[in-house]
């Protein structure tokens, strides 16, 4: 929206989790098209690993780090949170 608008970034990812007791990694890949404005078109290429853990019946948490990879530069990003269920 006016300004702000920088690029576009369309993906698909396959992934894989499983539980481990009250943890459950996963690990995704996939691909994409990131559509800068005013510049030609990118493929991308994504990575993300991570967890999430039942804290308690309603309230869980979750850690994980992505690396999208497009214009000859990784792309890093981390996050950790929590989610609570009502």
């Amino acid at each position: 929206q006016g300004d702000t608008y920088h690029r576009s970034i369309s993906q698909a990812r396959v992934g894989y989790e499983k539980e481990v007791g009250d943890w459950t990694p996963y690990v995704e890949v996939g691909g994409g098209i990131v559509t800068p404005d005013s510049e030609d078109s990118l493929y991308l290429f994504a990575v993300q690993v991570g967890t999430s853990v039942d804290i308690t019946d309603k309230l869980s948490g979750y850690v994980f780090v992505e690396n999208m990879h497009y214009d000859e530069k990784n792309n890093w990003k981390g996050q950790i949170g929590t989610k609570y269920t009502f």
